[in-house]
């Protein structure tokens, strides 16, 4: 699998998962305006995920799927002095049972994502997942 892995299609940007290095790569390009978003934009992140994490996230992402409790998934990591996390969620506060994935790439609010992610979304992201964990 190269970099046109799988694409979750949002309104306001795209998230391309693709295997990267053995590993899984998250890259989030803003829409603006109607156009997609070169790399330079400041809002633009690519984070990689490194395969010996992935287990938990195929775990969490399942159990999301198939409505059953879990722990969230939280992955950290510093690239060249910067924190980077990434969550993988549910949201119960609004009374429902919606699934997130934030990515924070830095201090600032532009520098953090919040997707609401559908059946199909995380459908995508368990997916590349597989593909990666029995490549």
């Amino acid at each position: 699998m190269s970099k046109d892995g799988l694409i979750i299609y949002k309104s306001f940007g795209k998230l391309y998962l693709y295997e990267k290095d053995n590993s899984l790569a998250l890259e989030f390009n803003p829409i603006l305006d109607g156009v997609e978003a070169g790399n330079s934009n400041p809002l633009h992140s690519l984070v990689v995920i490194p395969k010996q994490n992935l287990p938990e996230l195929a775990v969490v992402a399942t159990c999301f799927l198939k409505n059953w409790e879990s722990q969230d998934y939280v992955y950290t990591a510093s690239d060249r002095g910067k924190e980077i996390l990434i969550k993988l969620y549910k949201d119960k506060t609004k009374g429902g049972d919606e699934v997130w994935l934030r990515i924070v790439t830095g201090k600032e609010e532009e520098h953090r994502k919040r997707i609401k992610l559908t059946k199909r979304d995380l459908l995508a992201l368990k997916y590349v997942v597989d593909l990666i964990l029995f490549k």
